[in-house]
This record gives structure tokens, C-alpha cells and sequence, in this order.
């Protein structure tokens, strides 16, 4: 065993985050650990000074930044994936961590406390922590993790979609087999189901880094582009997959759209055997929101009645 070898590597990927990537570098560099750790920031091709300052800590820490820079922008390159083509390959680690450019850690123990854990624990691939929202310089509670759980399975995440923040995300790379993974097709979500398979996640209920929201290109994408991103994933497992309760989920979640994906028929798979915890899921809808929606949808048909009135 290579004492000097990384335990954990480190992945960023970042552009245009000029504002933010020192707080995000920082928080990498403050991490106190009895293992060693190295750091890939990938910059795709920013316009900004984001790859400046980047090069300027890889200066300065030439040990532990791993960078890669692109000369052209990869996010739409459907014949190269950051992920199968660049990162795995590159990385060393037993474990990787995320963060984007944007957010930052907060927490220097953070990736002791992940990594103790997973090493400890053989029953699980993936832990995350709780984290802080911060949202037009205001700083609010996580409201995007909504299983109230400390331990979820692969079956959780399918009926929840990806309910982790990426900047809480440390995973065994081990349990990756690269070569069986689809180029076009590889998400934080479906990496994810990957990487579980028949292990579990662990939530820390520490808030140990910041998610900038409204910043990211999820947060500022809109909804018609995030629909069509959960469709494509709901509809690559249901393809793909070989469990067929994974797969009679995502059939559930496709039937349930039009009420923004709420799995309101899940709960009949509650109590059966080891899938019991999986479905916990507050058995019905709350009356409150199921109203809620309804009017949504009403008042969306109303204004398109009258615009077809008017126009006609």
C-alpha cells in the first residue's frame, strides 16, 4: 500500500465562478485529515478569471491540485463526458468528494467525518450532510431534502430523484465500474444509483458547506429545461435497469407528472420486507397540497382559455 498515495480525491468542477472559487478553494485547503487528499478542479473553459485563480493556488499547492483546464466549452459535448472520459481516469482516491465552484465547506473535519464513516461502515457507498441555503445574501434552512431520513436506499432515491446537495457528497469510487457507464447519459442522479446499488446513504445531520442557490445552472435553469432533465433520467432507468421495482417506480413517477412527480401511489410498497424503509413516504398526499396543485393547474388552463379568447 502507497502510504503517500491520496485516500480521497477532491473534484470540482467550476466555470465562470470568478466570485466564488476562492471560498470553494479555501474550504478544500482548511480540511484537517490524517489521510492524504488531492484536488481536481475542472475548469470548462471559462471566460471569466475563474481559471486564473485556480492556476494561482495550483502555484502554490502544486502537490494538490490536479487541474484541468479546457481551452472550449465540454457542457454540451455529447462526444466527451467529464466524468467517464476525464475525471475517473484521473483521480486516485478510494473516496471522491464534491463541490462545484460555486458553494463552498464550512466544516474542517468534514472529510474525516465522511471518510471515518464509510470506512467504517461496509454497508454504505454514498454520505451526505445537511447544508446551508444561501439565497440573495440570506442564509436559510436545506428545503430541497425532503426524506427526513438518516438512512436511504437505492429505492429512496429513485422515488426522490437526487435529494443530495453536491457539495455534501462524498462516494466509494470502487463501486464504479466506469466501462459500463452510458457518456450521454451520466448525471449526479444516475451516477448515484450506480454507485448504491445494493448499499445505502448516510445523512449527517451536521450543516457543514453553503449551496449558492440561484447561482448554478440548475438553480437558474427553467422549469420546462429541469422537466425534460428528470424525464430523460426517469426514462433512462426505466429502460436500463434490471430491478423491477426501480423500474415500477419510475413508471409510477412518470404516471404521477402532472402532480410535479409526488409518488402518491409509492405507499403500497410500505412493510414489504427489506423495502419497508424505503417508502415511508407520509402515506398520502397532505390534503393542503394536493389543493394546491390542483388550483395550479386550473388557473394554468384558465390563462390559456383566455388567450386562445383573445387571440380567436
Amino acid at each position: 500500500m502507497d502510504i503517500n498515495k491520496p485516500l480521497l480525491t477532491v473534484v470540482c468542477l467550476t466555470y465562470n465562478h470568478e466570485g466564488y472559487i476562492k471560498n470553494c478553494l479555501d474550504g478544500f485547503l482548511n480540511q484537517i485529515t490524517n489521510f492524504n487528499f488531492e484536488i481536481i478542479v475542472h475548469d470548462d473553459a471559462s471566460t471569466d478569471k475563474t481559471a486564473d485563480i485556480v492556476k494561482s493556488y495550483e502555484v502554490k499547492f502544486p502537490n494538490l491540485f490536479k487541474n484541468i483546464y479546457q481551452t472550449q466549452n465540454q457542457y454540451n459535448n455529447k462526444s466527451l463526458n467529464i466524468w467517464v472520459d476525464i475525471i475517473f481516469p484521473k483521480s486516485q482516491g478510494k473516496y471522491i468528494a464534491l463541490c462545484d465552484g460555486d458553494d463552498y465547506w464550512t466544516d474542517n473535519h468534514k472529510l474525516q467525518k465522511q471518510v471515518d464513516f464509510l470506512e467504517n461502515n461496509i454497508d454504505f457507498n454514498i454520505c451526505y450532510h445537511d447544508v446551508s441555503i444561501l439565497n440573495n445574501n440570506l442564509f436559510s434552512n436545506n428545503f430541497i431534502d425532503k426524506t427526513k431520513k438518516n438512512v436511504a436506499s437505492i429505492y429512496d432515491l429513485a422515488v426522490w430523484g437526487n435529494f443530495m446537495h453536491t457539495s455534501s457528497v462524498v462516494f466509494k469510487k470502487c463501486s464504479i465500474n466506469i466501462n459500463s457507464l452510458d457518456k450521454n447519459k451520466v448525471c449526479d442522479f444516475i451516477l448515484y444509483m450506480i454507485i448504491l446499488n445494493d448499499k445505502k446513504i448516510k445523512k449527517f445531520d451536521e450543516m457543514m458547506s453553503v449551496y449558492r442557490y440561484g447561482v448554478g445552472i440548475w438553480s437558474i435553469s427553467s422549469i420546462m429545461d429541469k422537466n425534460k432533465f428528470i424525464l430523460d433520467n426517469i426514462y433512462y432507468i426505466l429502460n436500463n435497469c434490471e430491478d423491477d421495482t426501480i423500474k415500477e417506480i419510475m413508471q409510477l413517477r412518470l404516471n404521477s407528472y402532472a402532480f410535479y412527480s409526488l409518488p402518491k401511489y409509492l405507499s403500497k410498497f410500505e412493510n414489504t420486507l427489506d423495502r419497508s424503509v424505503s417508502f415511508e413516504i407520509n402515506n398520502k398526499i397532505p390534503i393542503s397540497l394536493l389543493l394546491n396543485l390542483i388550483f395550479k393547474k386550473l388557473l394554468f388552463k384558465f390563462k390559456k382559455l383566455k388567450l386562445y379568447l383573445f387571440f380567436n
